[in-house]
């Protein structure tokens, strides 16, 4: 009986994923535009000398999702060659959720340059149209939002919205808003190095962990319940540490470049690993990937 179940369960997600794979690529495709609009835009503000981008938490921001990305980039790719996740349903479930973690990466950012775009009007108005600006950043992040949503919506027959757990998903992003607009800025004459990386460990946080949460709730219909998503195993906090300790140094030390690269995609490896099917290989990691 469990075994006819688990086979027709693997039927139709074979079936799902080849329905889905048209719109997959129609969303990949999507998210590439959204994210080349979003460079083209910060450059060429930065060229214009809109100089309120390159200060923190909005630059952490930028940093640290744009990092998440990378990694998603390169999990993905690594998990086309991995036995381990052959699985249809899983493997549908992982691109789901890399969907949804690029999309709020990018939603981020754009709030992001939008308050503190609007927290520095004066300093930049002579230079870009505010209306303009707003009308085309405004835009994006609406483009963004109804991709996000009907990525969801289109998972309605195999996935109870109702039993989304809200709490875990609209709530952080929302406190990770009102961070981002209470916070003070550093501005990049400032000497204090502590005020420079508390609005960088903001940036880290607005990013990785509101989207650790939201992604986490996004199951299929196979398994009725949430997926584990606690925090806590030995190679999560190796690279944790790791990641972290480099940081540190490098607002004290020179670092070569590459070195503080590879500290940042491991804090996000820590934090995204599990719930996007990155991290495997120990006992307690494979428990934790599993469906409960």
């Amino acid at each position: 009986m469990l075994s006819t179940g688990i086979q027709t369960m693997n039927v139709t997600a074979n079936v799902a994923s080849k329905d889905e794979s048209t719109n997959g690529w129609r969303y990949s495709l999507g998210m590439f535009a959204l994210f080349i609009a979003h460079v083209i835009s910060q450059h060429r503000l930065v060229f214009l000398g809109v100089a309120s981008l390159r200060t923190d938490p909005c630059d952490g921001v930028n940093a640290f999702a744009f990092y998440a990305m990378a990694l998603i980039a390169l999990g993905s790719i690594a998990r086309l060659f991995s036995p381990r996740h052959s699985t249809s349903l899983r493997y549908y479930l992982y691109t789901i959720r890399s969907q949804q973690a690029v999309l709020f990466a990018l939603f981020i950012t754009f709030m992001a340059e939008i308050i503190t775009l609007t927290r520095n009007l004066s300093t930049w108005t002579k230079i870009v149209p505010p209306s303009r600006l707003f009308t085309v950043l405004g835009g994006l992040t609406a483009v963004t939002v109804a991709t996000q949503l009907r990525i969801i919506l289109r998972q309605r027959n195999k996935r109870w919205l109702s039993s989304i757990r809200w709490t875990r998903t609209i709530l952080p992003i929302a406190f990770a808003i009102g961070a981002l607009i209470i916070c003070p800025e550093w501005p990049t004459d400032s000497p204090s190095s502590t005020a420079h990386m508390l609005t960088v460990a903001l940036g880290a946080l607005v990013v990785l962990i509101p989207m650790r949460m939201l992604v986490s709730e996004v199951v299929l219909n196979a398994s009725d319940v949430h997926k584990k998503t606690t925090f806590g195993t030995p190679r999560e906090w190796t690279f944790l540490i790791a990641g972290i300790a480099v940081e540190l140094i490098g607002f004290f030390r020179h670092i070569p470049l590459v070195i503080l690269d590879v500290a940042t995609l491991s804090i996000a490896y820590a934090l995204l690993g599990i719930p996007l099917g990155f991290i495997g290989g120990t006992q307690k990691s494979m428990q934790n990937a599993q469906f409960d």
